[in-house]
């Protein structure tokens, strides 16, 4: 069974302001961030028996929520180098070394 769903800034509290950010600021990121979360309720609510699915196609989200994190983790990887960020705080730029 899974935890209750979060969303990605739950599960990354130090890139929670981050997260907003690219949110607000990279419409390539937010469509993936909406799919993510999505995907994460939708297996969600399969594991709880909300909307059963079939084992293959639970799976599938299963692959495909870790594939959209790949990704998302990518973006927030390439701004933080790209600004300077220590990873820390989940802000960039911020001077934390």
């Amino acid at each position: 069974m899974s935890h209750p769903s979060r969303g990605l800034a739950g599960e990354l509290p130090e890139c929670k302001g981050l997260i907003h950010d690219l949110r607000m600021a990279d419409a390539h990121f937010a469509r993936l961030l909406e799919r993510y979360e999505q995907v994460s309720h939708d297996i969600e609510n399969s594991e709880n028996g909300v909307a059963p699915q079939g084992e293959d196609a639970e799976h599938k989200l299963k692959s495909l929520r870790v594939h959209l994190k790949d990704d998302l983790m990518r973006i927030i990887e390439a701004h933080r180098k790209d600004n300077g960020c220590c990873g820390q705080c989940g802000h960039a730029a911020h001077g934390h070394h």
